[in-house]
């Protein structure tokens, strides 16, 4: 939420391990293995396989660990992004779901005029759990309250225009839902709620 306008969204923590991807690499200086039909690819230690989740079973603080991890996720994702200097918001879909990536990159794109660049991300000051009798046994709703501090917005010729930007946290709805593969929570909607959350931010 800037004098610029830009939704308030969010993302989660360090890691929920996402599915470990398995690739077979040469030395160095060799081309890399090619796995032949009868070659079996090693499978990772019980230790390294993600987590199951049974959001039935979770207790609220388990439900609520899940969903800052994932809302934290999303931030470091797009930090890291920004700091490569991409933009394509789409491309971050290890804690979304891919019709939230798109809309939030038809959001972003919308909401900068053009040569407007955005460096950093929201910080998490406080989330809770939403009791919501509608949920089903793969969602997960909450409400946050995230700082706006660590946003750097520059103009086309370079101008820092942050200190234009009078709102320093931001608060708000997120809802999340179980990944197919039931190891993460992904992001699917999220809105902004000013009603009775200014206490998160605290």
């Amino acid at each position: 939420l800037y004098a610029v306008r830009m939704r308030w969204r969010a993302l989660a923590t360090v890691g929920v391990m996402a599915a470990i991807a398995v690739s077979a690499i040469g030395c160095a200086g060799e081309d890399p293995t090619e796995p032949s039909a009868s070659m079996e690819l090693p499978t990772p230690p019980p230790s390294e396989m993600p987590e199951v989740l049974d959001l039935e079973a979770m207790s609220d603080e388990e439900l609520l660990a899940e969903a800052r991890r994932s809302y934290q996720g999303f931030f470091n994702d797009i930090e890291e992004m920004r700091e490569a200097g991409g933009s394509d918001y789409t491309s971050l879909t290890e804690w979304t779901q891919p019709e939230f990536a798109s809309a939030y990159n038809e959001s972003m794109n919308s909401a900068l005029p053009d040569g407007y660049s955005v460096y950093g991300s929201q910080e998490i000051l406080g989330m809770e759990l939403t009791n919501d009798e509608f949920l089903g046994g793969e969602e997960v709703l909450v409400n946050v309250c995230v700082s706006n501090n660590s946003i750097q917005i520059f103009d086309a010729s370079g101008k820092d225009t942050t200190k234009e930007n009078p709102n320093s946290t931001a608060t708000g709805e997120v809802q999340f839902q179980l990944s197919d593969d039931k190891t993460r929570l992904l992001i699917w909607s999220e809105r902004d709620s000013h009603e009775g959350l200014e206490a998160l931010c605290n």
